[in-house]
């Protein structure tokens, strides 16, 4: 009876807890999906913090599919491949992510930069 009791008891509290899908660098209690903090956010020190998007030139940005809305490249070279498409607005280097316009047409958008 006891073989046949404890899976039953490991089974329940493993479907009841309660998982929160928090992920954080650098931190012990994230305060959102994926929380970042730089490993010395004030001082000098020698080490790069800071968040590295995908660099892709414009042929590669073009040739991906199923990408996600809100996904981010860096485009770091905006004469490969053609001005068109889902890349009609990639023609200079920059940040750019996808958003859907109009149904499921995926257009790219470039950040601006807010002084």
């Amino acid at each position: 009876m006891k073989k046949l009791l404890l899976p039953i008891v490991v089974a329940l509290f493993a479907t009841s807890m309660n998982v929160n899908a928090q992920v954080g660098i650098n931190l012990a209690n994230p305060t959102s999906t994926l929380d970042i903090t730089a490993k010395n956010a004030t001082g000098t020190t020698n080490n790069v913090d800071g968040l590295l998007i995908p660099r892709v030139d414009r042929q590669r940005a073009q040739s991906m599919t199923g990408v996600p809305v809100s996904t981010m490249i860096y485009v770091n070279n905006a004469v490969t491949g053609t001005l068109g498409g889902t890349t009609a607005n990639i023609d200079t280097v920059g940040y750019y992510f996808l958003m859907v316009r109009y149904g499921l047409n995926l257009t790219l958008h470039p950040l601006r930069v807010l002084t």
